[in-house]
């Protein structure tokens, strides 16, 4: 679990109240009110936050032109780097340990005002212009020494489609996408349509907004854009606390199996202003354990609303689960970062001992049997099977990736268990062949018994980077049985 920071904006507001830009929101803060920046980035640095988010949301060169700052673009964006640097190295000198990240904000926000914006009249440039915008923001954000870039607010797909496609073209620095919802059915707007995208009134009395008829599903959308950018993690963000759960479900649903953030807004934007009553830090961390349990989500933080006070109570709970952990989170790093070898060593220990097992029951010891039968088992294989099936047929079709595997790969499978482990055991080929057209047969019919509903339980459950792992996992007691129906003479 890493802790990423709150609402930036909001903070450097209650720091310095006339920092806001009504024409830019956050957009002029790092030029006129830079100490605010800097120390609202330390409030939740020493709130517990392992990424912060630069104060970039709103410095695009087209939110700037409406803001009539656009001639400070480069020099609004370098400073905000360098504010976000400068408080980490305070942070430090005032005892604090750790290397936080710092995240580089894209974002689609619409420049202009809000009321020229509810009243469609937000000044977009040409979509040529757009996409140039967002690429000269993103290259001055790495040139600067950010860790990573968050696209940002992608509620609608016309703009969401232009600032992946800009950022297409950075390499070396991971993208995460940030997404946000507005509605029950979970949706993504076609294009920028402005009838208020947040419910008036108070948290208590919200009713989610319903979405316009040619918006698309959240699933497809992250399809979509998955399929045509370098994504490397993504977010849920500035999305009501009610909506996330079924949010980060529809990016599961769509086959997502990466890292997964979320920073929900707490409160209600009230036209003139943000309430900020609607989310307590202790309800938070109540979603963040349940939206962690029940999508796998790794990061969590706030956006709007969202305090040091939240981050506080959010890095309290990660810094409990991190010790709980911690052989976990390493097996997890592992496997994200080196997964052919993690997989590889997990398979050679598991069937190891699972052979050793079959030995025991058979009342006797051989190291070198067991080393073979490990051998033969750790190459990644099923790995390239799993990953292959997910690529190809994509999210869900768990019936016919069963089907496939347990009428393909499993009789395949079990084969090449038979010949290799004898030929690494040194039996004659005639046994190996006799041992084949004894036992081959009765084991893949067992098989058949056992592993379709392993299967489609893996298949339609796990992420596809970890189903070769769970499948050897399973295997620990079905590979006591294999090592003794083997090895009958």
């Amino acid at each position: 679990v890493l802790v990423i920071d709150g609402g930036m904006g909001m903070e450097v507001e209650k720091i310095a109240p006339e920092s806001l830009n009504a024409a830019g929101w956050s957009s002029s803060m790092n030029l006129t009110h830079p100490d605010a920046v800097k120390e609202a980035h330390l409030r939740f640095l020493r709130a517990g936050a392992d990424i912060i988010i630069t104060n970039t949301y709103g410095t695009n060169r087209h939110i700037l032109e409406a803001a009539g700052l656009a001639d400070k673009t480069e020099e609004n964006n370098r400073t905000a780097v360098r504010l976000a640097k400068q408080a980490i190295q305070d942070w430090r000198a005032s005892g604090g340990s750790g290397e936080p990240a710092i995240a580089g904000s894209v974002s689609i926000h619409a420049p202009g005002n809000e009321k020229s914006k509810l009243e469609g009249r937000s000044a977009w440039p040409t979509g040529t212009q757009e996409l140039a915008n967002y690429a000269e923001q993103a290259k001055i954000l790495v040139e600067e020494g950010v860790d990573m870039l968050f696209i940002e607010i992608v509620w609608n797909m016309e703009h969401g489609r232009r600032v992946v496609e800009a950022l297409k073209s950075m390499s070396g620095v991971p993208i995460f996408l940030g997404l946000t919802v507005f509605n029950e059915e979970i949706c993504v707007e076609s294009h920028d349509i402005r009838d208020g995208p947040l419910k008036i009134g108070k948290f208590d009395e919200r009713a989610a907004k319903a979405h316009s008829p040619d918006a698309i599903s959240l699933t497809q959308a992250v399809q979509e854009f998955i399929s045509a950018g370098n994504i490397v993690g993504i977010n849920l963000m500035q999305t009501k606390s009610d909506l996330v759960l079924k949010a980060l479900q529809a990016v599961r649903a769509a086959g997502w199996t990466g890292a997964l953030g979320v920073y929900p807004d707490s409160g209600t934007w009230l036209r003139d202003s943000w309430d900020c009553s609607g989310l307590d830090p202790a309800d938070l961390v109540k979603y963040a354990k349940q939206w962690k349990e029940e999508t796998n989500a790794q990061l969590f933080g706030g956006c709007c609303g969202v305090g040091p006070e939240h981050i506080a109570a959010l890095s309290s709970w990660a810094k409990s689960s991190r010790g709980s952990l911690t052989l976990a989170m390493w097996y997890d790093s592992q496997m994200r970062t080196r997964p052919l070898w993690t997989k590889t060593w997990t398979s050679f220990v598991l069937s190891g001992f699972s052979n050793l097992t079959a030995q025991a029951v058979q009342r006797k010891l051989s190291l070198r049997e067991a080393f073979n039968y490990s051998l033969q088992a750790c190459p990644p294989y099923s790995h390239f099977w799993f990953m292959m099936l997910d690529t190809q047929l994509g999210p869900g079709k768990v019936a016919l990736k069963t089907l496939l595997d347990q009428a393909f790969w499993r009789p395949l499978l079990l084969l090449y268990v038979f010949v290799s482990n004898g030929l690494l055991n040194r039996h004659k080929w005639t046994d190996i062949k006799d041992n084949v057209r004894k036992n081959l047969a009765p084991v893949i019919f067992n098989a058949w018994k056992v592993w379709p509903a392993v299967m489609y339980l893996n298949q339609k459950h796990v992420p596809a980077l970890y189903q070769s792992s769970v499948m050897d996992l399973i295997s620990f007691f079905w590979d006591v049985y294999l090592s003794l129906a083997q090895s009958r003479k």
